[in-house]
């Protein structure tokens, strides 16, 4: 599964801000939201490359705000 991400820097319902101190690998060139209620499904054989990879803590508040928007209550997130 993936969320949306936009460089736009309008603040939308539950967008979680990221920049290039979130991620553990990779680079983004502008601060960014991803949009945790915007969810899609991905082949994985349409992927040319990745770009970069968010850090645990940041990985988390994109859950939490996804669990917060669909009302699931707080579920245990394990490293």
């Amino acid at each position: 599964m993936c969320c949306a991400i936009t460089s736009n820097p309008k603040n939308y319902a539950g967008c979680v801000v990221i920049n290039n101190s979130d991620l553990d690998e990779g680079y983004l060139n502008y601060e960014s939201r991803i949009k945790p209620t915007k969810i899609f499904t991905l082949n994985r054989k349409l992927i040319i490359k990745y770009l970069a990879k968010l850090n645990i803590e940041k990985s988390k508040e994109v859950l939490r705000n996804l669990n917060s928007s669909i009302n699931i209550e707080d579920v245990a997130l394990e490293e």
